[in-house]
């Protein structure tokens, strides 16, 4: 990976050491980028995953050990106006973003034999409508610089037994098509 100092980098969905977020993180730490982490702790006790009680200052202690700057910020998706607050908190901080990473998702494990409208709703609103904002103030903040990018992440939900989780499928096909 080429360097990338002087890049700041916002990712979101980065909550736990053991993830695609962190591991992302991990790499553009280890490139120079300088980073801002969104994280949403109280979703991850929701969904019983195991994460140690300071697992937000262990990510940082981590990604220390390349001298970078990091920032990290909670925010709750579901609000709509937690993504403007988000790029607004890292153009603060850093001035600028150069890399926006959507890699957050709420997935609440139902299928559809338990789908209601409340969990359509928060599919749509965490999963689709923040990052749209998100995209959007990002491209609102960005100065024309060299070097921008957006990715948005999606993963293989399609190819396995969660094919009966219809609100996070059709979430990931809209994406991919």
């Amino acid at each position: 990976m080429s360097s990338l100092k002087n890049k700041v980098a916002l990712i979101t969905g980065v909550s736990r050491r053991k993830s695609i977020g962190f591991g992302i993180a991990d790499k553009l730490a280890l490139s120079g980028a300088t980073l801002f982490l969104h994280s949403f702790s109280k979703y991850d006790r929701m969904m019983s995953l195991q994460v140690a009680n300071n697992e937000l200052e262990l990510i940082h202690e981590d990604l220390s050990k390349y001298n970078i700057q990091i920032e990290q910020h909670e925010a709750d998706f579901n609000n709509p106006d937690s993504p403007s607050q988000l790029i607004e908190a890292a153009v603060n901080r850093f001035h600028h973003i150069d890399i926006l990473i959507i890699n957050h998702t709420y997935d609440s494990l139902k299928s559809i034999y338990d789908l209601t409208a409340r969990e359509i709703d928060l599919h749509l609103a965490i999963n689709v409508r923040a990052s749209l904002l998100l995209i959007k103030e990002y491209i609102n903040q960005h100065d024309g610089r060299k070097g921008g990018r957006i990715i948005l992440l999606t993963s293989g939900h399609i190819l396995h037994h969660r094919m009966m989780n219809l609100p996070i499928l059709h979430q990931k096909v809209r994406y991919i098509n």
